[in-house]
């Protein structure tokens, strides 16, 4: 990229460094910043020197002091899996960021992940900053719920409005669902 940078004589500084390593801001000089399907690649240790949890960890420290107070930051990435997804979103929140995880397309084969950072002032909560989007569904793991767009309902794992949210989903992949009744979600009586 740089190089292409530099044959078309882009206006501007160009800069070249490893993420891993730090971003050598002065503290407080963004208001925002943005990656697009970098992150993931601080999960790779190049030596054995060096490990992807202090890589993230430099990153992610190094982007907080870079941001002004009240700065954001969104990171579209692509997990290997639900512990790499894990690993880079408590890095994030170790850090200072009020940090959640944005997924487009869920369930899909093109489902991507966007991971919402916040500097300061919201005490944590990214909530406000994906509210204004349509078709946003919260998902607030330290309370064990979801939390839909229509009204503010909330869910529990295992509910009725779970349940048929859930088949939906999975109609929409293409998997065979059963019919819905008026039992469905609801607890059987213990048999002896």
């Amino acid at each position: 990229m740089l190089a292409q940078a530099l044959d078309r004589d882009v206006e501007g500084d160009l800069f070249l460094a490893d993420m891993g390593q730090g971003i050598p801001f002065r503290p407080g000089s963004f208001d925002g910043a943005i990656s697009i399907s970098a992150i993931q690649w601080l999960c790779n240790a190049e030596t054995s020197a060096e490990s992807p949890e202090g890589r993230l960890k430099r990153f992610f420290e190094g982007l907080y002091s870079a941001l002004r107070r009240g700065g954001r930051a969104v990171c579209q990435f692509y997990p290997r899996d639900a512990g790499q997804r894990d690993m880079i979103s408590k890095a994030a929140i170790k850090a200072g960021f009020g940090a959640g995880i944005l997924e487009d397309d869920p369930g899909t084969k093109n489902a991507k992940l966007y991971l919402v950072l916040s500097v300061g002032g919201g005490g944590g909560d990214i909530t406000g900053v994906v509210s204004g989007m349509d078709d946003v569904q919260v998902q607030d793991e330290r309370r064990g719920a979801a939390q839909g767009r229509a009204g503010g309902r909330v869910d529990k794992k295992g509910s009725k409005g779970w349940i048929l949210r859930k088949k939906e989903r999975m109609e929409r992949q293409g998997k065979v669902v059963k019919a819905s009744s008026k039992y469905t979600g609801r607890k059987r009586r213990i048999q002896f």
